[in-house]
């Protein structure tokens, strides 16, 4: 019990540790640009390309193309298990539970786990431990708090270069706010 309590919490911690749209416009004059569509006029769209905002008049664009994302993902997650939520945003969810780093982190965090279990334990922990099926259990969750177009812009985030030095650094950060926090509330107590 002491093991699957350890587990609960380390699978916490790996949670909590861790778009608009991409478009292709494509101009009159044969040129065409990628980026996130940031705002749309009855005149104008504004278009973020490299963390920064760039306005273009419709009277100069040809026609924007919605970028199609691949969501497929190589899990063994039956889609049709969650009869309440569309299939589509199954995927969604499951595209952002790779591309932020939770199924991976699940996965290296089971692994630790059952390395560190003992030798008599580990066909039953590995039972316990299953990662498809936590994953299974956490899809109502994102399914509960976002919608499937935020899901898509989150997935859009985390895929940016913005996101991806977000998913690097928060680690490190993590540890340092913690160590501030720890530190913090040391000093106060003192006083």
């Amino acid at each position: 019990m002491k093991w699957i309590s350890q587990a609960a919490v380390l699978f916490l911690v790996i949670m909590l540790a861790r778009v608009s749209y991409a478009e292709t416009v494509y101009f009159k004059d044969g040129t065409k640009i990628k980026g996130r569509l940031m705002e749309k006029s009855d005149y104008y769209i504004v278009i973020e390309q490299n963390n920064r905002p760039r306005k273009y008049y419709l009277d100069l664009i040809n026609n924007i193309e919605e970028d199609i994302v691949d969501v497929s993902v190589s899990q063994n997650i039956d889609t049709d298990k969650f009869l309440y939520t569309a299939e589509t945003k199954v995927e969604w969810i499951l595209k952002l539970m790779d591309v932020n780093g939770t199924r991976d982190s699940l996965k290296n965090s089971i692994a630790t786990i059952l390395e560190k279990a003992p030798e008599e334990r580990k066909k039953e922990m590995e039972q316990i431990f299953n990662l498809d099926g936590l994953i299974e259990k956490l899809i109502p969750i994102f399914d509960e708090h976002y919608t499937e177009n935020e899901i898509k812009e989150i997935v859009l985030f985390y895929e940016s270069p913005t996101g991806q030095k977000m998913i690097k650094i928060s680690p490190e950060l993590m540890k340092q706010v913690s160590e501030a926090t720890i530190r913090y509330f040391g000093e106060r107590a003192q006083k």
